[in-house]
């Protein structure tokens, strides 16, 4: 532990010092969360960007909430790309609707990389 920690925590039975460590690491950790939760809503491909590295913006975002246990389903994490690609994408999302395709993100990712 840092000594300025260490010192803090001097006048505390261990139980009360991992209570308030909890409590002040949960509250960050809670805040990150929020933080990549509310970019990832916001994403939206913007006309003209690569829809490759929005892809793996996208992803990151993900792997990074799975890192403290937000555990996304695949076929959430497909639908939460696909919702945000902009309406010039609506034919490539049709028919993926229309021919079910068993995929995952990283196929996703693939599929949308231009020939």
């Amino acid at each position: 532990m840092v000594p300025e920690m260490k010192k803090s925590y001097e006048d505390y039975w261990t139980y009360e010092m991992c209570l308030d460590l909890v409590e002040k690491f949960h509250k960050k950790a809670h805040q990150e969360r929020y933080e990549v939760v509310k970019a990832l809503m916001a994403c939206k491909l913007k006309k003209g960007d690569s829809v490759c590295t929005y892809v793996q913006i996208m992803q990151r975002y993900m792997q990074y909430l799975e890192k403290p246990n937000v555990s996304f389903d695949k076929e959430l994490a497909i639908d939460m790309v696909l919702n945000s690609l902009p309406p010039s994408y609506d034919q490539f999302i049709l028919n993926y609707h229309l021919n079910k395709i068993e995929t995952t993100l990283t196929q996703i990712h693939n599929l949308l990389q231009p020939a």
